[in-house]
């Protein structure tokens, strides 16, 4: 599986998926630097921009959209957590697998004279 390459968003901001197809993973901005060359700062995503925040910095587009990692994909028998990969408490809202384990043995299992 190729990394999907990031999406312009405008000049200066583009948009990088990574696990959910629909949400961005991170926002990566350009800023121009004064000595001249491009700054690109990776942003994590966020839809309140009060709550974003920069969590690293690269000097071109390629190494910036190399930072931004996957989520771990934990597997269960029947694929991922949520069918889509996602972890239990992560954003995307995975659930912990029940236990296919009944909470007490069946009778056949218990030893004479236990009820």
């Amino acid at each position: 599986m190729t990394r999907p390459r990031p999406i312009r968003y405008d000049g200066d901001t583009w948009l990088v998926m990574r696990n959910d197809p629909v949400l961005p993973k991170a926002i990566i901005r350009r800023f121009r630097q004064k000595t001249g060359g491009d700054l690109f700062h990776v942003v994590r995503w966020a839809l309140d921009p009060a709550e974003q925040v920069i969590m690293a910095t690269a000097t071109s587009l390629e190494r910036a959209d190399e930072l931004v990692l996957y989520d771990r994909v934990v597997m269960g028998p029947m694929g991922g957590i949520n069918g889509q990969g996602a972890q239990p408490g992560s954003p995307q809202g995975g659930q912990p697998i029940p236990s296919k384990r009944p909470a007490t043995a069946p009778k056949s299992a218990r030893a004479p004279g236990e009820s």
